[in-house]
């Protein structure tokens, strides 16, 4: 009796062994894009407060804020909002185009701020000391 089932479990195991091989790899692409096309997760696309908006509620949460229509250090055309208050603050740039720009903007910020967390959002720069300050400024989606 132990032999047949031995046999039986061989048996199954090749045959199981023999099924996960079937189907070929057009059809699975076939079945992932149409799943893609018509199941897929809506993209939820992150927006910030404009400069003028986020400059007042910088300045409504005790911040000592700034605008600039363009990143002087760096040469970079960008709209840049700085705030600080005690040791918290937020630097931001929006509209930075091309990659070198952003890299620049980037390596800047990395630099110049020693404590420094850093999002990078297609143009929108975000550099800030603390999640305390993105929750007071309205940044936190």
């Amino acid at each position: 009796m132990k032999i047949f089932k031995r046999i039986v479990s061989v048996v199954c195991l090749l045959f199981v062994a023999a099924l996960t091989g079937c189907g070929d790899a057009k059809k699975a692409e076939e079945i992932n894009s149409y799943l893609e096309e018509n199941y897929s997760a809506p993209v939820q696309e992150e927006t910030y407060p404009e400069s003028e908006s986020l400059l007042s509620t910088l300045e409504e949460a005790g911040f000592t804020a700034e605008k600039f229509d363009r990143f002087e250090e760096l040469g970079v055309d960008a709209v840049r909002v700085k705030a600080a208050k005690d040791e918290e603050y937020l630097d931001i740039c929006y509209n930075v185009s091309g990659e070198e720009n952003v890299q620049k903007v980037i390596e800047y910020y990395m630099q110049n701020y020693l404590k420094c967390n850093l999002l990078n959002d297609e143009g929108t720069i975000i550099c800030y000391s603390s999640d305390s300050v993105i929750e007071q400024t309205g940044l936190k989606q």
